[in-house]
């Protein structure tokens, strides 16, 4: 703007030399204008809060108090009331938070462990698990879950060394019993396999996937008798695993117990009617059943061979009734 002289005015206010500094000091001052004068929550009351039904509200007081100030027990306390999927990526920051002030905390890193597994996030679960071994040798929740790790990478020595500071600690850890058998499988330890999956199965194991796994080991070793144990205690667990059933129909075919293998095929065609193994030993095991009820007068060599002759008779006068119509 130009005056009467012909002399140029500023009216503009200059910037100042660090706009991010004044920036900073303008939020410190709002937040410290602003903190929260409020007493510091009693834990006992928030536990009374909890129990009356008011975990959301507890959650609440926490959540404000600790806006404006710092304190690892009472972050703690937060984090472990947080036990649902809406709050997992708030717990999994709150646990952020903990650690920052305190980077040894072991419950902080346990917990975000759990969250990171639940997050579906192996990599990061991974390095946070190496921290708390680095820390606590002999933390069970980091080795079972390095154990297992290691197994789905093949790292067997790895994995037999994590699984074992397990079984120190737990005797009966059925999660990492079977991470040994895996892994002694692995290295072509058949021997020590054999007694670790035998181990296994005395444990109190909930995990169907193990009975099938140990179900195949013991199957491929023609050990059918253990196969058919351990395949009906899976099933008590699971009434209708397919994999299950099919071993158990293999089991007592392989043992020629045709009345118990017919009514697991039954159970089979009953979730799966077109399955090939319950259609095939359903067909085998009424066949041999009928040579049994029927066939008393001939010797035990003959109807041990009837059936697999007949598969190849055609039609005719003499045999009306063919061996596939005997279901």
């Amino acid at each position: 703007m130009a005056g009467k002289s012909g002399n140029v005015v500023d009216l503009e206010t200059p910037l100042p030399d660090s706009i991010s500094k004044m920036r900073r000091e303008n939020e410190q001052v709002f937040f410290n204008s602003k903190k929260d004068k409020s007493e510091h929550p009693n834990l006992s009351s928030i536990d009374s809060l909890v129990s009356e039904g008011h975990k959301g509200l507890a959650i609440r007081i926490l959540e404000r108090w600790l806006m404006y100030n710092e304190g690892e027990d009472e972050i703690e306390k937060l984090v472990s009331l947080m036990d649902d999927r809406d709050t997992l990526q708030s717990a999994m920051s709150w646990c952020g938070e903990l650690i920052r002030l305190n980077p040894e905390n072991q419950f902080a890193l346990g917990k975000l462990l759990d969250l990171q597994l639940e997050n579906n996030d192996p990599s990061s679960a991974f390095s946070t698990a190496s921290i708390l071994v680095s820390l606590n040798a002999d933390c069970t929740k980091a080795n079972e879950f390095l154990g297992h790790y290691f197994v789905s990478k093949k790292e067997w020595e790895l994995a037999i060394t994590h699984s074992q500071l397990c079984i120190s600690q737990n005797p009966s850890d059925s999660n990492s019993i079977r991470n040994m058998a895996i892994s002694l499988e692995g290295m072509g330890d058949e021997e020590k396999a054999i007694q670790a999956w035998e181990k296994w199965s005395n444990s109190d194991s909930c995990n169907i996937t193990d009975f099938e796994l140990a179900s195949d080991f013991f199957y491929s070793r023609e050990r059918f008798s253990v196969v058919a144990t351990i395949s009906n205690r899976g099933l008590e667990l699971n009434p209708s695993n397919i994999i299950l059933l099919e071993f158990l129909i293999l089991a007592y075919s392989s043992l020629q117990e045709w009345s118990l293998c017919l009514e697991a095929t039954k159970k089979l065609l009953m979730l799966d009617r077109k399955n090939s193994i319950g259609i095939w030993h359903r067909k085998k095991s009424n066949f041999n059943l009928g040579i049994t009820l029927g066939s008393e007068s001939k010797s035990d060599t003959d109807d041990g061979n009837r059936w697999y002759s007949m598969m190849e008779m055609d039609e005719s006068e003499d045999n009306s009734v063919r061996w596939f119509n005997l279901i």
